[in-house]
């Protein structure tokens, strides 16, 4: 019998025609997930003067989209290890293509309310599992360029939803966007049944997959042969029997996985209260409302230029360094930009798309580095949880916006305020890389010591 270590095979592989058709499914899939995310936020304005609504009165059902967002990673995630990153990317496609067009025919802020909560647990799922899939397959030494590559597709997706927004809106009204934005997933998905394959990664891990996993490595490299006795293996790695979430805790991963979700954590709040409010913060400036949206856009622009920079120096200089110097870069530009939103247009979206650049560029990097930490078995579980439970307590992101401008503060005052979160977000991701480092060195010492017991 011959056994074969699927994650060597795939590594040594260059990336090729199936590597990059998933990519493109996964930046399909995130780029009209960043149209649906985004869509309440640019369609907020219309929406505000439709139903006669008071300023931050919308701060509720943010709040809510945030929360679902933020279950629907948890749920997704332990099901995803369980059974398979595809079942779990088709379904949730679906489901937030139909609960998007179900958003047009809402006509209370309850109904709106209910119906964003429920659209918000399908897009949850989508991101975190989008980079697990696509990093399981890419090749260890292009894996941050090409996962990244494929979150492009959000940054692009919430940016061309404020040029839509802008297009649309004025001559159809604001649910315009939602049945564009729930449409097109619809007939993505039927491309995603036909052409995404299941992880083989994960399949190694199951018996009885021994001629799926051959088939789709020979679709990767069709000069790739094995004996009718193979066996696939991940050598070192081996499903365990406790719960996939207690494993996030067990083996050391305790300190690295809590820093990760504080990381998470301050940069998704920053994050929230940006997509939600800062269409209506740029309104707020007397701004034309179609220039206020195409300003506002700027910062999904830079975010999509960060997502591939960052990518590319990640897989060069390591995530850690990456990531801690944006965080600083991002910091001093939201605390910048509120002393220039009554200036120049262009110096306000340039300084926008660079809030951008860093912090969307972080959100996906932090992603990606996430999916690097945990073993196969337990990955989608350990990233969609990062995810999860960040969003979860960034819900105050939205709600504090709605607040602040129903308290009538001052803009450079707000900006201010989103600056804190990334300065601390920082620290936290120099501290994490010295607990991995601790960890991986505490490992190796302990191999020496399991064989002579052994022996």
């Amino acid at each position: 019998m011959q056994i074969v270590d699927v994650a060597q095979i795939l590594d040594r592989q260059k990336t090729g025609v199936v590597q990059i058709r998933i990519a493109v499914l996964c930046f399909c899939m995130l780029f009209l997930d960043g149209i649906d995310n985004q869509g309440l936020a640019y369609a907020a304005p219309a929406l505000t003067q439709a139903w006669h609504l008071g300023r931050g009165a919308l701060g509720p059902v943010f709040t809510a989209s945030v929360a679902g967002v933020a279950l629907g990673a948890l749920v997704a995630g332990p099901l995803a290890d369980r059974f398979g990153r595809t079942p779990m990317l088709n379904g949730t496609v679906i489901c937030f293509a139909l609960l998007t067009l179900v958003t047009t025919l809402a006509t209370t802020l309850n109904e709106l309310l209910v119906v964003r909560f429920l659209a918000g647990l399908a897009l949850g799922c989508l991101l975190p599992m989008a980079i697990v899939l696509a990093g399981e397959f890419a090749p260890g030494r292009t894996r941050a360029r090409l996962v990244t590559a494929a979150c492009c597709g959000y940054a692009i997706g919430a940016a061309s939803g404020g040029l839509l927004a802008a297009q649309l809106i004025p001559a159809y009204g604001w649910q315009s966007l939602f049945y564009v934005g729930g449409g097109l997933p619809l007939f993505l998905v039927v491309a995603m049944w036909f052409w995404l394959p299941e992880s083989v990664r994960y399949l190694a891990l199951r018996p009885g997959n021994t001629a799926r996993i051959a088939r789709t490595l020979r679709s990767v490299n069709p000069t790739l042969t094995f004996p009718a006795d193979v066996e696939f293996v991940l050598t070192e790695e081996k499903t365990k029997k406790e719960s996939r979430v207690l494993q996030l805790f067990t083996e050391r991963r305790a300190a690295m996985t809590l820093i990760l979700w504080v990381i998470f954590f301050l940069n998704t709040t920053v994050l929230n209260l940006l997509n939600s409010w800062l269409p209506t913060l740029v309104d707020m400036t007397g701004l034309p409302h179609e220039q206020a949206l195409r300003v506002a856009s700027a910062l999904q622009w830079g975010g999509l230029a960060g997502v591939v920079t960052m990518g590319y120096l990640a897989d060069r200089i390591g995530f850690f360094m990456v990531l801690a110097g944006a965080f600083i870069v991002a910091g001093l530009s939201a605390a910048t930009v509120g002393s220039i939103t009554g200036g120049s247009v262009y110096l306000l979206a340039g300084m926008i798309a660079i809030l951008g650049f860093c912090n969307i560029g972080c959100q996906i990097n932090n992603g990606v580095l996430a999916s690097t930490l945990y073993p196969t078995d337990i990955r989608s579980t350990g990233t969609n949880w990062a995810h999860g439970m960040g969003r979860i307590f960034s819900t105050v992101g939205p709600l504090l916006g709605g607040i602040l401008l129903q308290l009538k503060w001052p803009l450079q005052d707000i900006f201010f305020i989103f600056a804190v979160p990334l300065f601390a977000a920082s620290g936290c991701i120099l501290m994490l890389r010295r607990v991995v480092r601790a960890r991986a060195a505490a490992e190796e010492a302990a191999v020496p010591a399991v064989e002579l017991g052994a022996a």
